[in-house]
């Protein structure tokens, strides 16, 4: 019967030890190309309008800032998330996104992605408007699939070669 217990508990063990070991050579699996696939489908989802890859994309996490708003935004929920891409599509009469340049790295269990993006678009009973904007995501993934961390987005005036263009103080 000890014998039993004994090796009972090392089944146990060897089991904990196993999962623990996926899980974390899960984690370790990330790669610049991984992050590269994963951003460039998000982009894919944002360019098709496609609300519900959005939120499944992106389901949990993110806290950052985006262009066209100062407040920071963040989504707690893949629901929120697909809602809030709803709205703001039903907002426009047309969107068009192009990522125009892409960077990605890995920093310990971490992908990052940067880079510019431009954006077409007319909000309905605006002019249409062309932006082009940078962008930088922290992405973190596990079994759940990815999460999107810190985010920021800008839109300053840059110039053909993607230098800033100053704009004097009137």
């Amino acid at each position: 019967m000890t014998h039993w217990k004994s090796g009972g508990i090392s089944t146990i063990l060897v089991a904990l030890a196993m999962t623990l070991a996926c899980s974390r050579a899960y984690a370790q699996g990330i790669t610049p190309r991984s992050v590269e696939q994963h951003e460039r489908a998000v982009w894919k989802a944002w360019g098709a309008h496609d609300a519900a890859a959005i939120g499944e994309l992106n389901a949990l996490g993110g806290v950052g800032f985006g262009f066209r708003s100062r407040a920071p935004r963040r989504y707690a929920t893949k629901e929120e998330r697909i809602a809030v891409a709803k709205a703001f599509f039903d907002s426009m009469d047309y969107h068009r996104v192009a990522v125009d340049e892409l960077h990605t790295d890995v920093v310990g269990d971490m992908g990052i992605a940067w880079g510019f993006y431009t954006e077409e678009f007319q909000l309905k009973g605006r002019a249409p408007e062309r932006v082009r904007a940078r962008f930088s995501n922290a992405w973190k993934r596990d079994a759940s699939g990815w999460h999107l961390l810190p985010y920021h987005r800008d839109a300053q005036p840059f110039d053909s070669s993607g230098r800033y263009m100053p704009v004097p103080v009137r």
